[in-house]
């Protein structure tokens, strides 16, 4: 007998396919029975559990928002565009009309250079242009007449300045550099030619040249500007340190005067 006659071993049967999840194969790891949820294999095993509308929705929106960024990137290149077209409109506007400008002031030189010659300006049939002839001969009196009346002011503007600083620096004058009425710069037109008296100064005379240049058409200042300033440089109270350097013998005619231009000053400030 032998020893192994009674052993019979229990032969296992081949074990049946189960039907249903098919095992996924995973690199390094060989295969696994249940995939990871949301893999390749996992749609393939069951594919009725993805919702197939929310990933079309998905990509859609995607895409839209790629359209809105292509189509912002898109006006943003255009109003950069028109940016740039705008500026340089701008500038080339601005440079025809320079030019323009320069044109019609060369023209305008050149006309009234041969008016002021004696000559007279014809139309474009080549007529005599009286009007227009007669026109820039009254411009070119009047500009002339303006310079003459800004020197007016220029200069006495320019001599209150030098006497200004002639008492701020000589505290203590020598008795040969005290002042005299005609050392004083008075509101009224005289010639260089001519010595100014007291008779000279009257309350017409010094309105009349006091507001003479706001006539000019350049000047911006106002009358009550004028009236002001002119008040607080010919006030008595401002005067102390003028009189103090005046000879003797003038005082009085000098003090007679201020009191003439105050009185102007007054009566126009009213």
């Amino acid at each position: 007998m032998s020893l192994f006659a009674n052993y019979h071993p229990q032969v296992q049967p081949p074990a049946t396919r189960t039907h249903g999840k098919s095992p996924a194969r995973v690199p390094g790891l060989g295969y696994i029975l249940f995939p990871e949820p949301g893999s390749y294999q996992a749609f393939l095993d069951a594919p009725e559990k993805y919702d197939f509308d929310s990933i079309n929705v998905a990509s859609t929106s995607s895409e839209n928002v790629r359209d809105r960024e292509t189509e912002e990137l898109r006006k943003e290149q255009e109003e950069d565009e028109e940016r740039k077209w705008r500026a340089e409109q701008e500038e080339y506007e601005k440079r025809a009309k320079r030019r323009r400008e320069l044109e019609a002031e060369e023209a305008r030189k050149g006309e009234e250079g041969w008016v002021r010659s004696g000559g007279v300006l014809r139309d474009a049939e080549g007529n005599r242009d009286w009007a227009r002839t007669q026109a820039i001969r009254d411009e070119l009196k009047l500009r002339e007449l303006e310079e003459q009346i800004l020197d007016r002011w220029n200069k006495y503007e320019d001599n209150w300045s030098g006497l200004v600083s002639k008492l701020k620096n000589e505290r203590v004058p020598a008795s040969g550099t005290l002042l005299t009425f005609e050392d004083i710069p008075w509101p009224v037109k005289y010639s260089k030619e001519s010595t100014i008296g007291i008779q000279d100064l009257t309350v017409k005379k010094v309105e009349e040249f006091l507001l003479e240049s706001l006539t000019v058409r350049s000047v911006k200042t106002t009358k009550k500007d004028r009236v002001r300033s002119s008040l607080l440089r010919w006030h008595p109270d401002k005067l102390g340190s003028l009189f103090s350097q005046v000879k003797h013998e003038d005082t009085g005619r000098i003090e007679q005067g201020v009191r003439i231009v105050m009185e102007c000053l007054q009566k126009l400030n009213e």
